[in-house]
């Protein structure tokens, strides 16, 4: 988590968070709730060990498979909520992110993308409506379904592997 807070600080200069707030919404849910789900895989995994369901290969192939393809279809579905919610709350957000005066003059200058001077536009917003939708929907989603893959797959090797070499976190070295 401290990871991930270090380089959505070093990210956030990107245009794509100055011009979409929605994105500071979403990684933060997105992280809390991936956290989650991993957690449970690991319970299951975990649970299924100790029962020895992960000691003859048929089962623990079909228990694997099957419980990645649970906790791929909760982070899509975690994602798309999550996304959604940030959506919407984007959209009640009335001081947006790039509106923020960082010269300190009390005025917002009109940067590029201010097409009328009339228009209440500025650099670092970007109106919502379907593409922002989608763009967030998408971000979200993806991102999830990376996550969820790459740390999912870590869990179940890391469980499998030390289920092999008879390791258990519960039981202290010194009863060994």
């Amino acid at each position: 988590m401290i990871f991930t807070g270090e380089l959505l600080e070093h990210l956030a200069r990107w245009t794509v968070f100055l011009r979409v707030d929605e994105l500071f919404i979403l990684v933060p849910m997105i992280g809390n709730l991936k956290g989650n789900l991993e957690m449970c895989l690991s319970a299951r995994l975990g649970t299924s060990a100790n029962i020895g369901e992960l000691d003859r290969r048929s089962t623990r192939k079909s228990l694997l498979k099957a419980n990645m393809s649970l906790l791929a279809l909760q982070a899509l579905s975690i994602a798309s909520l999550a996304a959604v919610i940030s959506f919407v709350l984007g959209l009640m957000t009335r001081h947006r992110l790039g509106d923020i005066d960082a010269g300190g003059s009390g005025t917002v200058e009109p940067g590029p993308g201010l097409e009328n001077q009339d228009q209440e536009w500025h650099e670092g917003y970007t109106r919502p409506g379907w593409a922002q939708l989608v763009m967030v929907l998408a971000t979200g989603m993806g991102s999830a379904g990376l996550s969820s893959a790459i740390l999912g797959s870590f869990m179940s090797s890391m469980i499998v592997v030390a289920r092999w070499f008879g390791i258990d976190p519960g039981e202290s070295p010194s009863l060994r």
